[in-house]
């Protein structure tokens, strides 16, 4: 339509967009997203049309890129093995179809709810666990889990569960997180990334060009212990 994606303006070459948004903008995107007056709407049930809004999966819970803000955890529900992932870019809680269908307390849900995928997708969710527990080592945790078309991981732990636990101490560079459970302090840890492959790691003894060279007797002993 010849017009700036950012401002709605016309564009042309040597277009800059305004330091502010005109009203007529903003009010074609809210058409766009045709959203509806859910004021009614008051209900808590994890399928209450309130949720369809902003149901959101980032990139790396759909494709199992190592993001910054994730941590991947090691855990079980209903003594089932599960990879988790721990994912501030998604909006809540999720759980693979495949993993569900070894489950209990499956129920579906009244009215699909869709998931916007981050980089372009919709993914369609008819199916909830509703409080299921789930465990990381032997903490024991409890949540709704969307049932999703899952593949890289089994469980997505997204940001109702992080805003539950918080206020909490991070460290995402070392993958662990310290939480309050059951009236004290508990330290989560993830599984650090792996060693890139290419990753070459070269031990040498260099001497003096003058000298021959030290002698195994002549070195400190936790060096010739390393080196043997």
């Amino acid at each position: 339509m010849g017009l700036c994606y950012r401002c709605v303006e016309k564009w042309s070459r040597d277009h800059k967009c305004s330091p502010t948004v005109q009203l007529h903008a903003v009010q074609e995107l809210w058409e766009l997203f045709q959203l509806e007056d859910l004021s009614a709407d008051t209900s808590s049930s994890p399928d209450s049309a309130s949720e369809q809004l902003f149901l959101a999966l980032s990139k790396s819970a759909w494709s199992g890129q190592v993001g910054s803000r994730t941590m991947k955890f090691s855990g079980s529900i209903q003594h089932q093995i599960v990879s988790v992932l721990v994912d501030s870019g998604s909006s809540s809680s999720f759980i693979s179809a495949a993993l569900s269908q070894k489950l209990s307390g499956v129920s579906p849900l009244s009215t699909p709810i869709s998931v916007q995928v981050a980089g372009g997708g919709i993914l369609s969710c008819a199916s909830v666990i509703s409080q299921a527990i789930w465990f990381i080592d032997d903490v024991a945790f409890q949540s709704d889990l969307r049932v999703l078309p899952l593949t890289a991981y089994d469980l997505i732990i997204g940001m109702d569960w992080l805003e539950a636990h918080s206020p909490m101490r991070v460290h995402w560079l070392d993958k662990w997180m310290e939480i309050s459970y059951a009236g004290h302090s508990v330290v989560l840890q993830g599984i650090l990334p792996d060693q890139p492959d290419e990753l070459l790691l070269q031990l040498c003894v260099l001497a003096p060009p003058e000298s021959q060279g030290p002698t195994e007797t002549s070195l400190p002993p936790e060096v010739q212990s390393l080196l043997d």
